[in-house]
């Protein structure tokens, strides 16, 4: 009788948690197609957000779109980790938001070489 509970509260669970991956998908989606980038850092003011120039560059081979994680190793072996909010054409810059919720500028010219771990919306492209 308690198994029969059980098994009906689990299979609720798992219906709620898939209908609620779902809700979150779609509305990724929609960001997507509308030129959105959803960017969760309280670090972020509207002066950071003003300062970018670029959304969308090429850095080397690599097409750079805001919203992307990057990672970067600097001239001295310093290697940073985070998200792109875009590229500043004035002063040759990266704008990344670090791990530790901290907006930087990294000048081209620093950089050793960058890998891109992830880029935002890929899942969606192939669909």
């Amino acid at each position: 009788m308690y198994t029969q509970y059980l098994l009906l509260s689990l299979c609720m669970l798992f219906f709620v948690s898939l209908s609620g991956y779902f809700m979150v998908t779609v509305k990724e989606k929609y960001y997507l197609m509308n030129n959105i980038i959803m960017i969760d850092c309280k670090g972020v003011t509207q002066e950071d957000l003003d300062e970018v120039e670029l959304k969308h560059f090429k850095l080397g081979n690599a097409e750079i779109m805001a919203g992307d994680e990057m990672k970067i190793c600097i001239r001295e072996n310093h290697k940073l980790q985070g998200t792109i909010l875009g590229a500043k054409m004035t002063d040759n810059s990266i704008i990344i938001i670090t791990d530790h919720q901290r907006v930087e500028a990294i000048s081209i010219k620093d950089i050793k070489n960058f890998k891109v771990i992830s880029k935002y919306g890929k899942f969606f492209k192939m669909i």
